[in-house]
């Protein structure tokens, strides 16, 4: 499954914040395609219900997008520097859907 900004908070996260010198953070996100293929497609399934509900609820904006990739992203990037991928799935990654999800209150 490809990347957008329809269905992928780290591509959002990355590509829509107020710093337009991370947008290369987005290669890193090719090696989660190769991680288990069912994380992989409840990562997107969840992550387009989040979107679709910040965008219903107007908080799909810059400012956003910075806490999300502050609090979230930059720590899963490191993870996948280092080498760290196996892990993500089940610990930063879930953790940042279910918090999204009940922030936004996506059900």
């Amino acid at each position: 499954m490809e990347s957008t900004f329809d269905n992928c908070i780290f591509y959002n996260a990355i590509l829509n914040n107020s710093d337009p010198y991370d947008d290369h953070q987005v290669m890193y996100l090719v090696q989660l395609q190769g991680a288990d293929l069912t994380s992989v497609g409840e990562y997107y399934t969840r992550s387009e219900a989040i979107i679709a509900k910040m965008r219903e609820l107007g908080v799909d904006t810059k400012e956003v997008w910075d806490e999300i990739d502050r609090l979230y992203i930059d720590k899963i990037i490191e993870e996948i520097k280092e080498g760290r991928i196996k892990q993500l799935f089940s610990n930063l990654i879930r953790n940042l859907l279910e918090q999204l999800e009940l922030k936004y209150g996506v059900e």
